[in-house]
């Protein structure tokens, strides 16, 4: 067998083809699933953030972004960019350390080279983030204080522990404000494929009592046995239908989609959010419940309620990928039960109930470890499609699409995690060769079609622990020798 050109590539120039394989590839890939990311606004804020981001979402073959251009009353991206109709005095966000860097523009452009559709992700009614410093240079809490909410008992809000501040849905002004900003932004950015509502809602069931919204619901109550609570209801979806009529009216074609709280009952009760009647009328095109619930239980009631909403198709359902700490997805990287084989069997389920799709949020706590890649070989691999990427050789051409037998590692404590993608359940022989294509170790385990997870310690034949760098790995199954040589990277392991 003749020694594959690659392998005498330096380790960099593998890395750029194979990035640039994979992503040609996801050119060919007609998907109906919808694969979405949500981007928080951190890694937007370079170009070289967003170069990185919409490469890793192109190779792990999602098909949308989410990126957060409203934080919290502040603007990623131009304001007033053409001479719309809609004044949005709103200030840069203090993320873009007062550099004139538009992280819209730039990401649209690349999103659209990489086959990506992109998605404004706005904050809505939450106005001020945590942080006290932080609020008090905040333009809604300086220019209008008088717009943040109350409640029952008559008191502005002033915890901000939890989501910051938010300004009372029930104040036209309020209303007209915000609209103001997405026309602008519409206006401003006519290449964007969505908008993604984010925080339509009231913080809680005791706020939302401003007295300008006191007193319309008395005036427009005092005939009905309408509740409070159902006026609130109303406030938001009107905003939602406003928002509807203003896009079609801009952009007819723009997606308009809406993150929610999973529990539909807690939507409504406790936060005025009736999603399921904005599906029903058409004021969105696809709901995103938050289904982050670390009990798995618990998780499984929230998609046996949305299954009986019979509107599968429209709802992307948002998954749980982060840790808390900023630890990583990966399994053994500390004592978590959630890592990234959790996060695996809770797509499968999604799919397994013919949901429109999956968003995962978010980047951030993915591209811990490169978690996103693992998780993209476990769950976004499309067996319709012939897959060229992570592919050294292969001996026959004629074979070149019927394979597809491929491995991922990863290091964790005392070893290595080993990802193998198989065609099919059985024996399988992995060899491990170096640079010459000599094979320094060899293992036999059983392994399940798809992907499996495998423990090594990294010992050699030779009783030696496997040095750093790139290796090339082939599984054959039986007596099937047709071979594939896999590039892998092994990482030099902590203490």
């Amino acid at each position: 067998m003749s020694i594959p050109v690659v392998l005498l590539m330096s380790q960099n120039s593998i890395r750029i083809l194979l990035l640039m394989v994979a992503c040609l590839g996801l050119a060919c890939l007609l998907q109906a699933e919808i694969r979405a990311i949500w981007v928080l606004p951190w890694s937007t804020n370079t170009p070289q953030k967003i170069d990185k981001f919409i490469a890793d979402a192109a190779c792990a073959r999602q098909t949308d972004i989410m990126i957060e251009v409203r934080y919290r009353s502040d603007a990623l991206y131009q304001t007033n960019r053409t001479p719309d109709p809609y004044p949005n005095p709103e200030p840069p966000s203090y993320i873009l350390n007062g550099s004139d860097f538009d992280p819209l523009a730039y990401a649209l452009e690349e999103a659209h080279k990489n086959n990506l559709r992109l998605h404004a992700w706005i904050v809505v009614f939450n106005a001020t983030p945590t942080d006290s410093l932080r609020i008090r240079q905040n333009y809604i809490y300086t220019q209008h204080p008088d717009w943040i909410t109350y409640n029952s008992k008559n008191k502005r809000q002033r915890s901000t522990s939890q989501f910051g501040l938010f300004v009372d849905p029930g104040i036209p002004q309020v209303q007209d404000y915000l609209l103001n900003v997405i026309g602008d932004i519409v206006c401003g950015y006519p290449e964007l494929d969505g908008v993604h509502l984010d925080y339509i809602r009231y913080p809680e069931a005791d706020l939302g009592y401003h007295p300008i919204s006191v007193q319309r619901y008395q005036e427009e109550a005092a005939h009905s046995s309408m509740s409070f609570n159902q006026w609130r209801q109303l406030q938001v979806t009107s905003f939602v239908q406003r928002t509807r009529d203003l896009l079609d009216t801009l952009a007819p074609n723009i997606i308009l989609s809406a993150a929610v709280m999973a529990d539909y009952a807690n939507a409504i009760n406790l936060y005025a959010q009736d999603w399921l009647d904005w599906l029903k009328r058409g004021y969105i095109d696809y709901a995103f419940p938050m289904a982050y619930s670390l009990d798995i239980g618990e998780f499984d009631r929230q998609l046996r309620q949305m299954e009986a909403m019979h509107l599968n198709d429209r709802i992307v359902v948002g998954l749980r990928a982060w840790k808390n700490g900023n630890k990583s997805l990966l399994p053994g990287k500390d004592n978590s039960s959630y890592n990234i084989n959790e996060l695996a069997a809770r797509i499968e389920k999604v799919r397994s109930k013919g949901f429109g799709g999956i968003s995962l949020f978010s980047y951030d706590g993915l591209s811990i470890d490169r978690a996103l890649d693992v998780l993209a070989d476990m769950s976004y691999t499309d067996q319709t499609v012939a897959r060229l990427d992570n592919k050294l050789l292969r001996s026959t051409a004629s074979e070149l699409y019927s394979a597809g037998e491929d491995i991922r590692v990863v290091g964790v404590n005392h070893g290595y995690l080993l990802y193998p993608k198989v065609r099919e359940s059985g024996t399988w022989i992995l060899e491990l060769r170096d640079a010459s294509l000599n094979t320094i170790y060899t293992r036999e385990s059983f392994y399940h079609q798809g992907v499996s997870s495998d423990h090594w310690n990294g010992v050699l034949s030779d009783g030696k622990l496997i040095a750093p760098g790139l290796y090339a790995v082939s599984l054959h199954h039986g007596q099937d020798r047709f071979e594939i040589l896999t590039p892998v990277t092994f990482e030099e392991l902590s203490n």
